[in-house]
């Protein structure tokens, strides 16, 4: 909204100049404004936490990819083990490769709540070096953290849900970028009473 300049140029005259303006600045809003009708996703529950790993509770670092480490072949899910003139190894380009949902289950002690376990796949590459620093090789290793939850979602319903909304490929899944289908559906009989 514009600012207004005040001048003595009479109160009636003031009051139907801001009257005026007032009026085009909400019909201008009016314009820019619709009412549109969204199916969005309830959010029952929700955690934030933040781990600080130990070797213990991730395991050794287990190769990525088949990999020839020291002379030696490793394949995909072997224990990496070190080169034997390896003094130093330095860890990078850590991700998490992706979040497997194992299980869900109604939680037995709480009702509503449901427990939640979960897979985290960590990747990242492991370089090792000499003692001078020079690079003797890097690999591709992954480690995988199990983790579970207890979540508040709902109650049970009768409520049936269709929908297009993701299409999975593989262990990954991609929005579409045509408009999606979200249908809820509920089945309720209706009593009728005939008198004869």
């Amino acid at each position: 909204m514009g600012a207004f300049e005040l001048q003595d140029v009479g109160h009636e005259h003031h009051e139907a100049e801001l009257a005026h303006e007032a009026s085009g600045c909400a019909a201008i809003q009016a314009r820019h404004v619709k009412e549109e009708c969204i199916i969005a996703l309830k959010v029952y529950d929700s955690c934030r936490r933040q781990d600080c790993l130990t070797p213990a509770e991730i395991g050794p670092a287990r190769a990525a990819e088949a990999h020839a480490l020291d002379g030696e072949s490793c394949k995909e899910g072997d224990i990496i083990k070190p080169p034997k003139n390896a003094a130093t190894v330095t860890i990078d380009h850590l991700r998490i490769k992706r979040i497997i949902i194992v299980d869900k289950q109604p939680c037995p002690f709480k009702n509503g709540f449901w427990d939640i376990d979960l897979k985290y796949v960590f990747e990242y590459r492991l370089t090792f070096r000499e003692a001078d620093g020079c690079v003797i090789d890097s690999v591709k290793a992954n480690n995988i953290f199990n983790m579970k939850v207890s979540l508040f979602g709902s109650v049970g319903s009768d409520l049936v849900i269709g929908t297009d909304l993701m299409r999975s490929f593989g262990d990954s899944a991609t929005f579409e970028a045509e408009p999606f289908i979200w249908v809820e559906a509920k089945a309720v009989t209706i009593k009728c009473l005939h008198i004869f």
